[in-house]
């Protein structure tokens, strides 16, 4: 997709969200997170495929006084 076409479709949806304001934002600024070194490729922690597999019975503890109802 072209920059400007992206550009276009997250205003789009930006706009079903919060109004036809969205359309016309002050500024516009995107960030390739899969280029950024440091991050891993996103702004937000988020596990492999596969990778839930070792940590989901860790995630289950009680930790402190967060008790855990599953």
């Amino acid at each position: 997709m072209k920059p400007e076409e992206r550009k276009q479709a997250v205003l789009h949806q930006l706009s079903e969200l919060f109004g036809s304001e969205a359309l016309s934002p002050l500024d516009y600024c995107e960030r390739n997170w899969s280029s950024e070194p440091y991050c891993g490729g996103g702004p937000v922690s988020v596990c492999t495929a596969g990778a839930m597999m070792y940590a989901a019975a860790a995630l289950r503890l009680p930790f402190n006084r967060l008790l855990s109802e599953v």
